[in-house]
C-alpha cells in the first residue's frame, strides 16, 4: 500500500513538472527563454492598468534590430538565431530589474518599463538612460557564422501617465519605430500616447 502512495505522489510531481513545463513553453519563446507575444500582451495590459494607480508613467520600446535580414540571406539563419539570442542577452542584462523584455516577433523586442516617474522630464531622462544603455551594449560585435556582426537597432518608444489598452501602447510603439528606421539605422522615436507629437 504504502509503495502505491509513492507511485502515486511521483506520478503527480511528474504531472505538476509536465503542465508547467507546457506553461512555460506556451508563454516563452523558444530561441531567447523571453517572454513571447502572447504572455507580453498580458504584461502591457496588467502596467497599463496599474498606471493610474500608482501615477507613475509607463513606456513601451519596440526594439527593431537593423538589417537582420541581410544576417539570414547572407550568412544564413543558424547566424541569425546567434544574432537574435545574444540581442536578447545583452538587452535583458542592462534593463532595470523592474522591467520586462518580451520577444514580440522575428527581429523585434519590446520591452516594458513601468514606473518612470511622474514629472515628464524626468520619463524623459529615464527613458534616454535606458535606450543609452541598449546602445551601449550592443558595441561589440556579435560573433556569429564566423563573423564579426556590428548591430545596431531602431527603437520606437510609446509612453503614457494614464490607464490605456495594451493594444494602443504597442500600435503607437510600432508606428513610432516605423518612424525611426524611415529615418535609417539606429535612430529613436518618442511618441506620447495621448498627445500628437513625438521627440526624436
Amino acid at each position: 500500500m504504502a509503495a502505491s502512495y509513492v507511485a502515486m505522489a511521483a506520478d503527480r510531481d511528474l504531472a505538476t513538472l509536465a503542465r508547467r513545463d507546457l506553461e512555460y513553453r506556451v508563454s516563452h519563446d523558444e530561441l531567447t527563454g523571453l517572454p513571447n507575444r502572447t504572455l507580453l500582451f498580458d504584461r502591457v495590459q496588467h502596467a497599463a492598468e496599474a498606471t493610474g494607480r500608482h501615477q507613475s508613467a509607463l513606456a513601451v520600446l519596440l526594439i527593431d534590430v537593423d538589417r537582420f535580414k541581410q544576417v539570414n540571406d547572407e550568412l544564413g539563419y543558424t547566424a541569425g538565431d546567434v544574432v537574435l539570442a545574444e540581442v536578447a542577452r545583452r538587452v535583458s542584462s542592462v534593463l532595470r530589474v523592474s522591467d520586462t523584455l518580451a520577444r514580440m516577433s522575428g527581429d523585434e523586442f519590446v520591452a516594458v518599463c513601468e514606473d518612470l516617474g511622474t514629472v515628464e522630464e524626468v520619463v524623459d531622462q529615464e527613458l534616454e538612460s535606458i535606450v543609452g544603455r541598449i546602445r551601449a551594449a550592443l558595441t561589440r560585435p556579435v560573433h556569429a557564422g564566423g563573423h564579426e556582426i556590428v548591430v545596431t537597432v531602431s527603437v520606437g518608444a510609446a509612453r503614457t501617465a494614464r490607464p490605456c489598452n495594451a493594444r494602443d501602447l504597442i500600435d503607437a510603439a510600432d508606428q513610432a519605430v516605423y518612424r525611426a528606421k524611415h529615418e535609417g539605422w539606429g535612430f529613436v522615436v518618442v511618441k506620447d500616447l495621448h498627445s500628437a507629437t513625438a521627440a526624436e
